[in-house]
């Protein structure tokens, strides 16, 4: 796999000499700063609000930055023809596709790492601090930031760019309430449509899984452990797919 993270490496070179991280990275530091400055609560409600808003911020920025990196990969490397000496070289194709999606994945953690620092800090600040639950959020939302990676990446192999990123983001947005419309749905319908909408239900992967931010908010007690666990694995299982989906696409390619 050392051919992997030498692609993985490239990934991340790349990102880093690109502009658009760097500018998310301002916007997101500015409308937290801006939430943070905010007063007009009392400080308990001060403290749910910062945190709310911070982590809906950093969500959307760090899922942009993964759909940012991640669509280009593929198309970039098939317009630019910079593939052609990729492939001549000792490279699997599965090799090249978790590259890419090991790297995306990796400046995705970064940037929403750094993110996270800050925030822990602006929350340090407003005499809150570090809670278990916490600290499961932000692991469970690494998960999904590899998740999207791999989504990501899989389309990549079959779309440009900009209907990647369209797709992607989209989907992130509507994932939160897919399962609720679809449970919705299924109260109202025959039983072939009902049929069609589980099944559309189990294949799906649910993000709403991943997120804990409104029992952060409201300072819950931390999940249970076999709960951070099957959604580990849930995880992996998944990103395993859009992997193996990614790559027998890619090997169908004619370079």
């Amino acid at each position: 796999m050392r051919a992997a993270w030498i692609i993985a490496k490239n990934v991340i070179e790349e990102s880093i000499r690109k502009k658009e991280i760097y500018v998310l990275f301002i916007l997101s530091v500015a409308m937290m700063s801006v939430v943070a400055m905010a007063s007009f609560f009392s400080l308990t409600g001060l403290i749910k609000y910062f945190t709310e808003l911070s982590f809906l911020i950093i969500t959307y920025i760090t899922v942009i930055i993964a759909v940012v990196v991640g669509a280009r990969q593929v198309p970039t490397e098939l317009n630019s023809r910079t593939i052609y000496p990729l492939m001549a070289k000792p490279l699997k194709r599965s090799e090249f596709i978790i590259g890419k999606w090991l790297g995306t994945s990796l400046i995705s953690i970064f940037c929403f790492l750094v993110f996270e620092g800050i925030f822990i800090v602006l929350l340090f600040s407003k005499g809150s601090g570090i809670s278990c639950i916490l600290i499961q959020g932000i692991f469970l939302h690494i998960l999904q930031i590899m998740l999207i990676s791999s989504i990501v990446i899989c389309l990549s192999t079959f779309m440009t760019n900009a209907a990647n990123a369209t797709v992607s983001i989209l989907y992130f947005i509507l994932g939160y309430w897919i399962g609720k419309a679809i449970s919705d749905a299924l109260d109202n319908c025959g039983a072939f449509l009902a049929w069609i909408l589980r099944s559309i239900n189990y294949i799906l992967p649910h993000l709403d899984y991943f997120d804990l931010s409104k029992k952060i908010v409201h300072q819950w007690q931390p999940v249970p452990a076999w709960v951070i666990i099957t959604v580990m694995i849930y995880a992996v299982v998944y990103i395993s797919i859009f992997l193996l989906i990614g790559t027998l696409k890619f090997q169908r390619k004619q370079l």
